[in-house]
């Protein structure tokens, strides 16, 4: 059996999440099993923001159960803004819906909680070693919402490096609407009920 790749303790890694001490826990497991020492978080997109342009991380990463309208907006602007920044999603949610937005941001990589820290290990190995990395909970949501072919359309939506697709772009603002129009809004209503 392969020993998972370990990433460098030199990797420059931001942390994007919704609580304080679902960070403060994330900061913690990478710290104790990763030997990684973010270089920032926050939950606060301008702060976000602002922290990635000024510490340029070589990943961020994003622990979003549900993703909310605030959140994928800053996920979309990070790689606009750090066109070399890996992005790679934490979530227990593997509703197709919800990789679809992901999708939409240009990620690099998504990793189900369930997975445990052996899997987390290998998603931030593959980005940092410039790879792609999808856990299987996520490639099984993407066969079952899409068909077989549904992690290649992901990859390719994910790689357009000259903006989102027409097809991204109109499925994105599908999914943005319908956050719009649930309680709650684009301030943080949650994409599906229940995911």
């Amino acid at each position: 059996m392969d020993t998972p790749q370990t990433p460098g303790k030199n990797l420059r890694v931001y942390l994007l999440g919704a609580s304080a001490l679902g960070r403060q826990a994330f900061t913690l497991l990478l710290q104790a099993e990763l030997e990684i020492q973010p270089v920032a978080s926050s939950d606060f997109v301008p702060t976000a923001i602002w922290d990635c342009l000024r510490q340029k991380p070589a990943l961020a990463v994003v622990d979003c159960d549900h993703p909310s309208a605030n959140i994928v907006d800053s996920v979309r602007m990070i790689p606009r803004l750090l066109p070399d920044i890996r992005i790679l999603i934490v979530s227990a949610a593997i509703d197709p819906a919800a990789v679809r937005v992901w999708s939409a941001c240009r990620i690099q990589g998504y990793v189900v909680k369930d997975g445990g820290v052996a899997e987390l290990r290998q998603a931030l190995a593959a980005l940092a070693a410039g790879r792609d990395f999808f856990s299987a909970g996520v490639q099984a949501a993407l066969s079952a919402d899409a068909g077989a072919n549904g992690l290649e359309r992901l990859s390719r939506r994910c790689h357009d490096t000259g903006g989102l697709s027409l097809g991204t772009a109109d499925l994105y603002e599908q999914d943005l609407s319908e956050m719009r129009a649930r309680p709650g809004g684009a301030s943080g209503g949650a994409l599906r009920p229940g995911v």
